[in-house]
């Protein structure tokens, strides 16, 4: 076989492939259908269908040399025939040999398989024909899970996308009146080439006129005038004719322009079936391994996404999927003396919302996440204390399934038990510009809700200026804008917050972050939000939030920190689009303490042992952060009354107190804690934004060692003062 051959042959095998595809779907679908249960009256039907789709495929593979999938798909056809005329047994062992020989014939169509592979397939398939002669015969192995047939294909279609012929004959329509537009634009040139060659006939006239010649006579004076006004007449009314005509092309420019864009947008979205119609046959797999029965039920998938976005959604939406099966939906058994159906529903759903969104739910009728197991796995990761799990409310604690690291499952699986899958979806997601909703009620159900934008083109955003730069941040991150004084930002040594609506949020400005030289003046706040944080953001400048078209950053930045992408302005300017998860990211790394290790040792700690009272968690972790770096042993109470019990039981080396607290007040705590003879030595030290004359004598008459304006203080003088007392 010559160059020109084997290159042929190889397109002709990469058409081949689509068309596969399309058969084994439509045999995997066919299959699935009739295992669940098809109305007798339709199953004839349905068979037939996956007969014809089996041997079509037979006749594809033959025709490009595919001998072992040729030879597979011939017995495949016989044990159709044999089932269309009613011989055959159908069985659970006859599905199991069907989806094996699905999975074979995908991995075949992208590489030649081993022989023993083909002779194993094919012994399965002669069994099952004549199974209804040996039924004694033993059940073969089951089939190969659909994880394997998912990679095995996801590589054929990866530089390939059907598109349909309406759209094409759209697309060709208008490029077709681009024609116009360079019609247009060859007109005008003619116009201003023909206005130059007469001005500079003009010009020669006038040369000649003035050439060795002295203006003297008013008759001269004259002509020369009437020449430029001529010259100046001319000039100005084909240029305003030209700027017409100009301006008129440029509208029909910019319509011809956002039409193609669009409908180019439309050749990139597909149908969501294309990413819905490989789960069915996941799922039955999964379920067949847990030992669980499923029903999948699938809605909305014929709205169109960008293409882009449903390669990236598809292990998301596994992941979620992998977790209902596995976490939610109960054993058949266990749902039955619940006095519920013995299968469990998962219920996918598309929908478009918004006009530029779409919603892409996943529902299951199982247990609701456990939260209990969620604050556990958070304790262990060193994310919360107890204290604080205890106080943490039910949806606070579903997001903190996002961490990674945290999973409800109390053993490792090939399904879970990592901790790490409900992590890459929030970050997948996020990256695409979507948000997620969870919504969990126990023994009812957990639905996730994916927000995502039909398309990657264009986007809002909006335009910020940080020192000298200027930069884009996506607008579906941020959840407020506003002006900040310089007073309104508190300072605690090396973390800084503002107060919004009652609650506090980290703060950083951006020229700090990236390392620019800060202007004086006006100044910004911008609160962006991620999956289970929010944080505000300074910059020096706004000018308010514009569409914009996205540019990659190319193969030279393919990973840069903080910056997603570009973007290029009417002027031709180049700006760079932020990464809000990046930003975050950054922020927690850069200006927050990480959390200390917690001792694994039986031997007793020798450390000293601070009691700090405070209602705000933010205020509390931070505090907690800086003790326990310096090596102090921290114990967080969220009230007065939690500290008191908490004293009944521990030993401490020090209060740390603040006054405004619910249940029991600082001032009664300290009161409290003197009248005893146990704690009566106990130093004690109040911390609070109560920073008034009369508030610090109140505290240092009922017996406080110290008292600490929480606005004012640094890490250094709190510790400075600690180490003292204790």
């Amino acid at each position: 076989m010559n160059e020109s051959e084997e290159q042929f042959l190889q397109k002709l095998k990469a058409t081949f492939r689509i068309e596969a595809e399309e058969h084994l779907k439509a045999l995997s679908n066919g299959i699935l259908a009739l295992e669940n249960g098809l109305s007798p009256d339709k199953q004839p039907k349905m068979v037939e269908a996956i007969y014809r789709e089996a041997h079509t495929l037979k006749g594809a593979a033959r025709s490009v040399n595919l001998k072992s999938m040729h030879e597979v798909c011939q017995v495949f056809e016989d044990l159709l025939a044999l089932w269309k005329r009613g011989q055959l047994k159908v069985e659970k062992s006859l599905y199991d040999t069907l989806y094996a020989t699905l999975d074979f014939l995908n991995g075949a169509m992208v590489k030649d398989p081993e022989p023993e592979a083909s002779v194993a397939i094919l012994k399965k398939l002669k069994q099952s024909i004549i199974q209804e002669v040996k039924p004694e015969q033993t059940q073969p192995e089951a089939s190969q899970p659909a994880q394997a047939q998912e990679t095995q294909t996801q590589t054929t279609s990866d530089k390939l996308i059907r598109v349909s012929i309406p759209k094409l004959d759209r697309l060709l329509q208008e490029v077709e009146e681009m024609l116009m537009v360079k019609q247009a634009a060859q007109q005008e040139a003619q116009d201003l080439n023909q206005l130059m060659v007469e001005i500079t006939a003009k010009e020669k006239e006038l040369a000649r006129l003035t050439q060795g010649q002295q203006i003297h006579s008013p008759q001269k004076m004259s002509d020369l005038i009437e020449l430029h006004k001529q010259i100046h007449k001319m000039t100005k009314e084909r240029l305003a004719k030209i700027t017409k005509n100009s301006n008129m092309n440029a509208h029909i420019v910019e319509a011809m322009v956002y039409s193609l864009l669009e409908d180019i947008k439309k050749v990139l979205m597909q149908p969501v079936n294309i990413l819905f119609d490989s789960f069915p046959r996941m799922v039955r797999d999964i379920a067949q391994d847990l030992g669980k029965e499923i029903k999948l039920e699938i809605h909305g998938g014929n709205i169109e996404v960008d293409r882009r976005i449903l390669e990236t959604l598809k292990d998301p939406i596994i992941h979620i999927i992998r977790n209902s099966i596995d976490h939610g939906i109960q054993s058949p058994d266990e749902r039955a003396k619940q006095g519920r159906p013995r299968h469990g529903t998962i219920t996918i759903n598309a929908e478009e919302v918004g006009g530029s969104n779409v919603e892409i739910s996943i529902a299951d009728d199982g247990t609701g996440i456990n939260v209990d197991k969620v604050k556990e796995a958070s304790i262990k990761q060193n994310l919360l204390s107890a204290i604080e799990a205890r106080d943490i409310s039910y949806q606070d604690a579903i997001k903190l399934a996002f961490h990674s690291g945290v999973s409800t499952s109390t053993s490792v699986t090939h399904l879970s038990g990592r901790g790490l899958g409900l992590g890459i979806v929030s970050e997948k997601v996020e990256k695409l510009g979507g948000r997620i909703v969870v919504e969990s009620e126990p023994n009812r159900g957990t639905k996730f809700r994916l927000i995502l934008p039909l398309t990657l083109a264009t986007f809002r955003g909006i335009r910020i200026q940080v020192s000298d730069q200027e930069y884009i941040v996506p607008a579906h991150n941020v959840i407020n804008v506003m002006r900040l004084k310089q007073e309104d930002i508190h300072s605690l040594e090396n973390c800084k917050t503002i107060s919004i609506e009652g609650h506090s949020l980290s703060f950083i400005h951006l020229a700090d972050m990236f390392g620019f030289h800060r202007k004086n003046g006006s100044l910004v706040a911008l609160i962006i939000k991620g999956v289970d944080k929010t944080v505000a953001f300074g910059a020096d400048g706004i000018f308010g939030e514009h569409e914009v078209l996205v540019k990659s950053l190319g193969s030279q930045c393919v990973r840069l920190k903080n910056v997603m992408a570009a973007t290029i302005m009417e002027s031709g300017k180049v700006i760079p689009i932020l990464n809000p998860i990046d930003l975050i990211a950054s922020t927690l790394k850069q200006h927050l303490v990480a959390q200390a290790p917690i001792e694994t040792g039986k031997k007793e700690s020798t450390k000293k042992v601070i009691l700090f009272a405070e209602d705000s968690i933010t205020t509390r972790l931070m505090i907690k952060n800086i003790l326990e770096t310096a090596g102090y042993e921290v114990k967080t109470a969220v009230d007065g009354a939690e500290a008191l019990a908490l004293l009944q039981t521990n030993k401490v080396d020090l209060l740390l107190t603040d006054i405004e607290m619910p249940n029991l007040d600082g001032f009664s705590l300290v009161q409290k804690i003197k009248a005893t003879n146990a704690h009566k030595t106990l130093p004690v030290v109040i911390c609070s934004a109560c920073a008034s004359r009369e508030d610090r004598e109140k505290g240092m008459l009922l017996g406080a060692n110290a008292y600490l304006d929480k606005s004012s203080f640094t890490q250094q003088i709190l510790l400075n003062l600690i180490g003292k007392l204790v």
